[in-house]
């Protein structure tokens, strides 16, 4: 994907913690880049996708094949 100002995205762990973030944000200007997700030994990163423009809602499945559904204003 091409870098779009002021789009937003979905970032999350294993463990089951994320968050949304604008692009704007995590774009970096140095060669050591920017950390946006701090983890555990635990954890590990696992998503990081673009969200479009004209959704609304986000879609998840867990460990236990189960789907959960929230809105993204949560």
């Amino acid at each position: 994907d091409v870098y779009r100002p002021a789009t937003k995205m979905v970032v999350a762990t294993d463990g089951g913690r994320g968050f949304i973030v604008k692009t704007d944000d995590v774009l970096a200007q140095t060669k050591k880049g920017k950390q946006v997700l701090g983890l555990d030994g635990k954890s590990e990163a696992k998503l990081a996708r673009i969200v479009g423009e004209n959704h609304d809602h986000v879609a998840i499945i867990g460990k236990n094949r189960k789907m959960l559904m929230f809105k993204l204003e949560q």
